[in-house]
């Protein structure tokens, strides 16, 4: 591997948000180390991925790199990899045999064995930088909604919620998703009138990642996983409003990891935070830079 020039590397996204998210992050981070030379391929589908990888050959220059992040990329990665003969990052549990990419980025939730080519993350990547300007007086409420691992307890968030806008001193925000219920967003309107309420359709993709750079605590429900590792990664208290598995989700692996966070006192929840928040050190969860330098010493080692 040459170390004295920019390094190529083909990025394969299939466009969705939170794949994007995580290849943004983690291009973020090899940035800040190494210097990379990043050429982004999008693809629709499995198979249309293919030819669009193809197609790409002779248009840009031969990557020493390919990563992806989505079942739709792991097809194109390998074969653009394998042609370019360089190296292969897929950012997920692959569907295919792990052995067919050189590194893995897997979550520990989706409890893949010990591998030489398995890197084990907390959560999955993000494109959140911690940050050092938090403000203790500002407080952020992230709100999801139905999803299939949890049971919507409109009115025990909502209970929640009223008990962190208890905790004095604090200027406190309400943010909302995409899943968020009309319902829902009725009774914070009416309920909490004086708490300004922030729709996904309001904002852009970067108001999340600067207000989390702000806040000095974070409170999000237990279903919002991806808010709840970037407010983790930003460097600022969190909290999680809690919500009940389903019966038959009990044991699955988002549920468990949750709680799992709980348990490590990664984040607090209502029922321990009035005794612990004060005394909890900021936990920083930068994996998108732990990650690139684990990337870096395999990869430019070889």
């Amino acid at each position: 591997m040459r170390e004295n020039k920019s390094v190529p590397i083909w990025v394969i996204t299939d466009g969705i948000i939170g794949h994007l998210n995580q290849l943004k992050g983690l291009v973020a981070a090899l940035e800040q180390q190494i210097s990379v030379e990043v050429h982004w391929i999008e693809v629709k589908s499995r198979w249309q991925s293919l030819s669009a990888v193809r197609g790409s050959f002779a248009q840009l220059p031969k990557p020493d790199w390919v990563m992806g992040a989505g079942s739709a990329t792991q097809l194109a990665v390998v074969y653009a990899a394998r042609r370019a003969q360089a190296k292969s990052i897929i950012l997920m549990k692959p569907g295919i045999p792990i052995g067919l990419f050189d590194l893995c980025v897997v979550p520990r939730h989706d409890r893949v064995s010990p591998r030489h080519n398995v890197i084990e993350t907390i959560g999955v990547l993000n494109r959140v930088i911690p940050s050092d300007s938090h403000d203790a007086t500002q407080g952020l409420i992230l709100i999801g909604g139905p999803c299939e691992n949890y049971i919507w307890d409109r009115a025990r968030i909502v209970n929640q919620i009223e008990q962190v806008l208890t905790r004095p001193g604090i200027h406190w925000r309400i943010a909302t998703s995409r899943r968020t219920d009309e319902a829902l967003l009725n009774e914070l309107a009416s309920r909490f009138a004086r708490v300004p309420l922030i729709q996904p359709h309001e904002v852009d993709g970067n108001w999340l990642p600067e207000q989390l750079a702000k806040a000095g605590e974070v409170w999000a429900s237990e279903d919002s996983v991806s808010m709840v590792f970037e407010a983790l990664t930003s460097g600022t208290l969190v909290g999680l409003l809690r919500l009940d598995p389903k019966a038959h989700k009990r044991r699955c692996r988002i549920v468990t990891e949750m709680q799992r966070l709980v348990d490590d006192a990664w984040v607090q929840t209502i029922d321990n935070s009035y005794a612990k928040m004060s005394n909890l050190s900021f936990a920083q969860l930068w994996e998108s830079r732990r990650v690139a330098d684990l990337i870096c010493r395999s990869l430019l080692m070889q």
